[in-house]
């Protein structure tokens, strides 16, 4: 827990700290390594492919063009974000043509 010193309430640390990519990546080493994390991680429940929904992020220009596409394209967003549970576990889904005519459809209207 970190202190915020404006109240001197406990505050988790993952809604406290500003996060961005480098730091992320350094915790999710240390998590993967088995090495003990002081003040908190941006995942939610400590699963490293899922971040808290509330954590502050300081978003690098690159994301923030891939954020801006994945806006503007939700076809590119599926084929790129979108996964599925199969037989063989969670899977990147790859659009079929007429899947992607429906998606195009749902964003012009």
């Amino acid at each position: 827990m970190i202190t915020n010193s404006r109240n001197a309430q406990p505050q988790p640390a993952g809604k406290t700290r500003v996060w961005n990519a480098t730091l992320v990546e350094n915790v999710k080493k240390l998590i993967e390594n088995g090495d003990q994390v002081l003040g908190g991680t941006p995942f939610h429940e400590g699963d490293v492919d899922f971040r808290n929904a509330d954590i502050v992020y300081d978003y690098n220009e690159e994301e923030l063009k891939e954020i801006a596409k994945c806006a503007t394209d939700i076809v590119y967003f599926a084929n790129k974000y979108c996964v599925s549970m199969t037989d063989k576990g969670v899977r990147r889904i790859k659009l079929r043509d007429y899947q992607e005519d429906v998606l195009r459809a749902y964003q012009a209207n």
